[in-house]
């Protein structure tokens, strides 16, 4: 691992470890980001103190970096930030000052606007499945839960707190053994919906700390213990990552990071993504632990 610093005194800091062999570091640039990194408009009179810095020894400058803050949207402002970037390297360049390798384009940076690559990219959501792109990223993230219990209800019977949900008519509910505590969004209370067996199984009502109820009215493949599929594939339907992310008013990365730590992770090592879900939630089917 290489550290970003964001300024000079987290440069000295780094210089200062006792190692024997200097610390490799990248140095960001702020170019519009604007919450941390040494000003692009100001590089002449910080490029003295780093060129010293380095001179010194105890830090190796091994990037120069900044951040794209609009890739993903129309507008001018990616090219901008670049050319600023541009600037601040040019003044670095001639104070005798190596910039090393040269980066600034996250996922939608790398995808949408050519001529920003520079030396190294660095993907993010893209790397997991998120962003509407071209080409479009692998689906690697799923979410999966199990059915806890089926009960049949009357029409009248309301469903979860606040009793927002009420049955129209005669129906069939499932519980599901995931909620809040685990991530599942709040905003996804009536809203949202599972595929079991894949079929969809529209959210009754608000979800729970540690459950939601879906409605599987009409269908008598659905049993306890049973896997649902709250992001993901199943069948040839799926739940994507960018409808979840509408449906709670906010981005992909705050759906994935939002994933608690009740949920267990496995890892796979994917080949045909779609093929080895599938694979995933066939062995997950026989996996009936306590039910």
């Amino acid at each position: 691992l290489e550290p970003a610093v964001p300024g000079l005194e987290a440069l000295r800091a780094c210089a200062a470890h006792t190692g024997t062999e200097p610390l490799s570091v990248h140095l960001e640039v702020d170019t519009g980001m604007g919450r941390w990194g040494l000003r692009w408009d100001q590089a002449a009179e910080w490029v003295p103190e780093l060129a010293a810095v380095l001179e010194a020894g105890g830090a190796r400058l091994t990037g120069t970096m900044s951040h794209f803050h609009s890739a993903d949207r129309p507008g001018d402002a990616t090219e901008t930030q670049w050319v600023r970037l541009g600037e601040a390297l040019r003044v670095m360049r001639a104070a005798g000052v190596d910039p090393g390798l040269v980066h600034a384009a996250n996922s939608a940076g790398a995808l949408l606007h050519a001529g920003v690559e520079a030396d190294l990219v660095r993907p993010g959501i893209y790397l997991y499945g998120g962003g509407a792109w071209e080409p479009a990223a692998s689906r690697v993230v799923s979410v999966r839960a199990r059915v806890l219990a089926v009960r049949d209800v009357a029409a009248g019977t309301t469903v979860s707190y606040g009793a927002t949900w009420t049955a129209p008519r005669a129906a069939r509910l499932a519980t599901l053994g995931i909620g809040y505590g685990d991530g599942l969004r709040r905003e996804l209370s009536n809203t949202g919906r599972a595929l079991i067996h894949g079929v969809e199984a529209p959210f009754r009502g608000v979800v729970c700390m540690d459950t939601v109820v879906v409605d599987v009215t009409g269908r008598n493949d659905v049993r306890p213990g049973d896997v649902a599929t709250i992001l993901g594939k199943d069948g040839g339907a799926r739940i994507g990552l960018e409808e979840m992310a509408r449906q709670c008013g906010t981005i992909d990365y705050e759906i994935l990071t939002g994933l608690g730590p009740r949920l267990a992770r496995v890892e796979l090592d994917y080949g045909d993504a779609d093929a080895d879900e599938d694979l995933v939630l066939a062995a997950l089917e026989t996996i009936r632990d306590g039910f």
